[in-house]
């Protein structure tokens, strides 16, 4: 993947500690297991993940400073479980392999701040909401209802005068 040549890459030249494989990280929040890979460490510490983009309108967001929070949250949940005070999200355009770099810094146990505003996360509230749900959902095997504002709306089958119909 472009994110493995990266890291392959930053390790190449001395950037980020060089592995064979994909650091895993495994914990649990209140009985709630929680796992993922990591895709790279410097060797200060700093977690980095490195997330791809393509298109316009994704291109205008990073540009303006606005990741995508799910993936501001993700490197922040590696921090926390690696106990390290320091992550940087790289977003890499596909089209011309322009890059971009998002700092976080941890400022309490579940609390993370990123961007010039120094915008708070609260992990906390995040590991929370993942208990309700495994705790209501996850363990009983029960499908969760879903209220109508929240429902997915699903593309039409088809076209019509070019363009694509979107049904409630």
């Amino acid at each position: 993947t472009v994110e493995v040549t990266i890291i392959d890459q930053l390790a190449k030249h001395g950037f980020v500690v060089p592995h064979e494989e994909q650091p895993h990280i495994e914990f649990t929040y209140n009985d709630v297991p929680v796992s993922g890979y990591i895709d790279g460490e410097m060797r200060d510490g700093t977690i980095v993940e490195v997330k791809t983009f393509y298109g316009d309108n994704q291109l205008r967001d990073v540009s303006l400073g606005n990741p995508h929070p799910h993936y501001l949250k993700q490197l922040m949940i590696y921090m926390y479980a690696m106990d390290r005070n320091f992550g940087k999200l790289l977003y890499v355009d596909r089209g011309t392999g322009q890059m971009f770099e998002f700092n976080v810094g941890r400022i309490g146990t579940f609390t993370f701040a990123w961007g010039p505003q120094h915008t708070i996360v609260d992990l906390e509230e995040t590991f929370k909401r993942w208990e309700r749900i495994y705790k209501e959902h996850v363990i009983p095997k029960i499908e969760p209802k879903v209220a109508p504002r929240q429902a997915v709306h699903h593309l039409a089958d088809r076209a019509e005068d070019g363009v694509l119909a979107i049904a409630p």
